[in-house]
């Protein structure tokens, strides 16, 4: 069986031949060209390949989050502006009822950009969030998307993306406001601040036609849960039903459906299954999060799969090569075929990462069956 063919069977409850194994190399990649290991790529097809082919040559499958089944147009005055001083990225927005501004700050450090200020720090800045996500249009466009599944064929599974990130709640936690400001949101201006998240969420329906409506199967919420941030209150009140919502309409398509998980597991992890997910992707255990490999099958339930169980940590210097050895065996049997499990990097390589550990999953991986 291919990679892609193993991710489909775990997804549809068959066993595969082997455990899918896939490891997001995306932030290594990046570390390699800012520090000129690679290349620059001309175009996004050329970048493509190049990421592909790197992956390929360390033996694991690839879910690519490489582009979307839609473009997005703005009117009613909306504008986006980025610039670049050094180390620092300035972007804003600017629209007839208010303008936001955001800074990013990279670190050479960590090879990561930072947020140093939100864009939205008010309930005014709300309400300009909102006029813009009212005044984002979609229009289907497949082209980048077949192509990069052309460029991939069956090492992988090409990402057909929702916008990031699916639940409003998500969005301001993780890229608008912060978790800070968002609280505060929710205590001073609640009404508001609901009426806000159900114009956000609304205004994004086009976006989920056209996922539908694009023949990949596959549909991945990229929503960078974590349980110590949202937590069960929150995610409960906001997240379950819009994901209840949502997953239904694409189940009614014909997609299976997963999310990004990459933080602390507890309480979200077990509400997945009941949000109707069939899968919960970059799922990170201990010795990185707070549940143990052994405890995962039992927080979600029989049938649900489970995509990750491989901290990426684990490939950095932090823990010594017996450390990893022994992982590897602890794990095995937790992930062998038949499991529910795909075996992934939960989240991602970091740019310290020890390349040669990745032949040693490819090696734990096809001896077992």
């Amino acid at each position: 069986m291919t990679e892609r063919e193993r991710f489909f069977a775990v997804l549809d409850g068959r066993k595969p031949d082997r455990t899918p194994w896939y490891a997001d190399m995306c932030y290594y990649f990046h570390y390699l060209q800012q520090t000129k290991q690679v290349p620059e790529f001309p175009t996004l097809e050329a970048h493509m390949q190049a990421y592909y082919d790197f992956c390929r040559k360390m033996g694991a499958g690839v879910i690519s989050y490489a582009s979307y089944p839609y473009r997005m147009v703005f009117d009613g005055g909306v504008e986006h502006f980025d610039r670049v001083e050094g180390d620092t990225m300035y972007s804003q927005w600017k629209t007839p009822v208010g303008t936001l501004t955001q800074t990013q700050t990279y670190s050479w450090n960590s090879f990561s950009h930072g947020i140093t200020e939100h864009y939205v720090k008010t309930i005014d800045d709300l309400r300009v969030m909102t006029y813009i996500y009212e005044h984002t249009h979609y229009e289907p466009y497949f082209d980048d998307l077949r192509r990069q599944r052309e460029l991939l064929g069956e090492d992988g599974v090409v990402m057909n993306l929702p916008p990031i990130t699916v639940s409003a709640v998500q969005k301001l936690t993780s890229r608008w406001a912060g978790i800070e400001n968002m609280i505060d949101f929710i205590y001073d201006e609640e009404e508001e601040f609901n009426e806000c998240v159900e114009r956000i969420q609304a205004s994004e329906a086009p976006a989920f036609d056209m996922i539908c409506d694009f023949e990949e199967p596959f549909v991945e919420f990229c929503d960078n849960l974590s349980s110590e941030v949202t937590g069960g209150n929150l995610f409960r009140q906001y997240n379950m039903p819009y994901y209840q919502k949502i997953n239904e309409k694409l189940h009614k398509a014909g997609k299976k459906t997963g999310i990004h998980i990459d933080g602390t597991l507890r309480p979200c992890l077990a509400l997945l299954p009941k949000c109707g997910f069939d899968m919960a992707e970059a799922v990170t255990p201990a010795p990185v999060g707070d549940i143990q490999p052994e405890d995962l099958r039992a927080e979600v339930g029989e049938g649900f799969v489970i995509c990750g169980a491989m901290p990426g940590a684990l490939f950095s210097p932090q823990y010594s090569e017996e450390f990893f050895d022994e992982y590897l065996r602890r794990i095995a049997p937790i992930v062998k075929p038949g499991s529910g499990f795909m075996l992934g990097v939960a989240d991602q390589v970091p740019p310290d990462g020890i390349l040669s550990r990745m032949a040693k999953v490819r090696a734990m991986i096809d001896a077992n069956v």
